[in-house]
Protein backbone atom coordinates (compact mmCIF):
# COMPACT_ATOMS: atom_id res chain seq x y z
CA UNK A 1 0.00 0.00 0.00
CA UNK A 2 2.38 2.52 0.58
CA UNK A 3 4.53 1.50 -2.29
CA UNK A 4 1.25 2.02 -4.39
CA UNK A 5 1.16 5.42 -2.81
CA UNK A 6 4.65 6.48 -3.19
CA UNK A 7 4.14 5.58 -6.90
CA UNK A 8 1.08 7.78 -7.06
CA UNK A 9 3.04 10.42 -5.73
CA UNK A 10 6.19 10.12 -7.81
CA UNK A 11 3.56 9.68 -10.72
CA UNK A 12 2.18 12.81 -10.13
CA UNK A 13 4.75 14.77 -9.67
CA UNK A 14 6.34 13.46 -13.04
CA UNK A 15 3.49 15.06 -14.55
CA UNK A 16 3.81 18.40 -12.57
CA UNK A 17 7.15 18.51 -13.79
CA UNK A 18 6.53 17.66 -17.54
CA UNK A 19 3.96 20.90 -17.17
CA UNK A 20 6.80 23.03 -15.86
CA UNK A 21 9.04 21.62 -18.53
CA UNK A 22 6.93 23.03 -21.77
CA UNK A 23 7.16 26.29 -20.21
CA UNK A 24 10.65 26.28 -20.15
CA UNK A 25 12.95 27.65 -22.79
CA UNK A 26 15.87 25.35 -23.84
CA UNK A 27 18.88 25.98 -21.05
CA UNK A 28 16.06 25.79 -18.02
CA UNK A 29 14.88 22.47 -20.17
CA UNK A 30 18.34 21.12 -19.85
CA UNK A 31 19.20 22.43 -16.20
CA UNK A 32 15.33 20.96 -15.23
CA UNK A 33 16.30 17.57 -17.52
CA UNK A 34 19.22 16.77 -15.63
CA UNK A 35 17.57 17.78 -12.07
CA UNK A 36 15.26 15.08 -13.48
CA UNK A 37 17.30 12.54 -14.34
CA UNK A 38 19.16 13.12 -10.71
CA UNK A 39 16.02 12.39 -9.44
CA UNK A 40 15.43 9.21 -11.40
CA UNK A 41 18.99 7.99 -10.63
CA UNK A 42 17.93 8.70 -7.05
CA UNK A 43 14.57 6.64 -7.01
CA UNK A 44 16.28 3.90 -9.01
CA UNK A 45 18.91 3.39 -6.67
CA UNK A 46 16.32 3.54 -3.63
CA UNK A 47 14.33 0.73 -5.32
CA UNK A 48 17.34 -1.35 -5.81
CA UNK A 49 18.57 -0.77 -2.29
CA UNK A 50 14.72 -1.72 -0.92
CA UNK A 51 15.28 -5.14 -3.37
CA UNK A 52 18.27 -5.90 -1.73
CA UNK A 53 16.94 -5.60 1.62
CA UNK A 54 13.88 -7.61 0.97
CA UNK A 55 16.77 -10.45 -0.56
CA UNK A 56 18.82 -9.77 2.62
CA UNK A 57 15.42 -10.08 4.99
CA UNK A 58 14.39 -13.14 3.12
CA UNK A 59 17.73 -14.92 2.93
CA UNK A 60 17.52 -14.43 7.03
CA UNK A 61 13.92 -16.25 7.21
CA UNK A 62 15.19 -18.65 5.17
CA UNK A 63 18.35 -19.34 7.12
CA UNK A 64 15.87 -19.12 10.44
CA UNK A 65 13.39 -21.76 9.08
CA UNK A 66 16.39 -23.99 8.15
CA UNK A 67 17.56 -23.75 11.73
CA UNK A 68 14.15 -24.27 12.97
CA UNK A 69 13.97 -27.09 11.02
CA UNK A 70 17.05 -29.09 11.94
CA UNK A 71 16.56 -28.24 15.65
CA UNK A 72 13.01 -29.65 15.23
CA UNK A 73 14.82 -33.01 13.78
CA UNK A 74 17.63 -33.18 16.27
CA UNK A 75 15.02 -33.11 19.27
CA UNK A 76 13.05 -35.68 17.26
CA UNK A 77 15.76 -37.75 17.08
CA UNK A 78 16.77 -37.37 20.41
CA UNK A 79 13.40 -38.54 21.63
CA UNK A 80 13.52 -41.24 19.20
CA UNK A 81 16.70 -42.68 21.33
CA UNK A 82 15.32 -41.96 24.63
CA UNK A 83 12.22 -43.95 23.53
CA UNK A 84 14.68 -46.97 22.05
CA UNK A 85 16.19 -46.57 25.59
CA UNK A 86 13.08 -46.64 27.27
CA UNK A 87 11.52 -50.31 25.69
CA UNK A 88 15.02 -51.59 26.16
CA UNK A 89 14.71 -50.92 29.98
CA UNK A 90 10.60 -51.83 29.77
CA UNK A 91 11.84 -55.64 28.53
CA UNK A 92 14.01 -56.11 31.53
CA UNK A 93 11.20 -55.30 33.84
CA UNK A 94 8.53 -57.59 35.68
CA UNK A 95 4.32 -56.83 35.07
CA UNK A 96 3.95 -54.85 37.79
CA UNK A 97 7.16 -52.51 36.63
CA UNK A 98 5.97 -52.44 33.05
CA UNK A 99 2.52 -50.94 34.00
CA UNK A 100 4.17 -48.60 35.56
CA UNK A 101 6.49 -47.75 33.69
CA UNK A 102 4.33 -47.76 30.78
CA UNK A 103 1.97 -44.91 32.71
CA UNK A 104 4.74 -42.92 32.44
CA UNK A 105 5.32 -43.42 29.26
CA UNK A 106 1.76 -42.60 27.89
CA UNK A 107 1.88 -39.14 30.08
CA UNK A 108 5.35 -39.00 28.46
CA UNK A 109 4.10 -39.37 24.88
CA UNK A 110 0.57 -37.02 25.58
CA UNK A 111 3.57 -34.20 27.27
CA UNK A 112 5.13 -34.69 23.31
CA UNK A 113 1.90 -34.53 21.68
CA UNK A 114 0.90 -31.26 23.79
CA UNK A 115 4.04 -29.77 22.65
CA UNK A 116 4.54 -30.30 19.36
CA UNK A 117 0.91 -29.50 19.07
CA UNK A 118 1.80 -25.98 20.39
CA UNK A 119 4.57 -26.20 18.58
CA UNK A 120 2.57 -26.36 15.19
CA UNK A 121 0.05 -23.22 16.17
CA UNK A 122 3.14 -21.27 17.02
CA UNK A 123 4.58 -21.94 13.23
CA UNK A 124 1.10 -21.06 12.01
CA UNK A 125 0.78 -17.44 14.17
CA UNK A 126 4.45 -16.67 13.22
CA UNK A 127 3.98 -17.62 9.39
CA UNK A 128 0.69 -15.45 9.32
CA UNK A 129 2.36 -12.24 11.18
CA UNK A 130 5.19 -13.04 8.25
CA UNK A 131 2.74 -13.12 5.42
CA UNK A 132 0.84 -9.81 7.05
Amino acid sequence: EKEKQDRLEIEKQDRESYERLAKFDGAEQERFFALFLQQQERLDKEKQDNVEQERLEKEKRDREEQERLEKEKQDRLEIERQDRESYERLAKFDGAEQERFFALFLQQQERLDKEKQDNVEQERLEKEKRDR
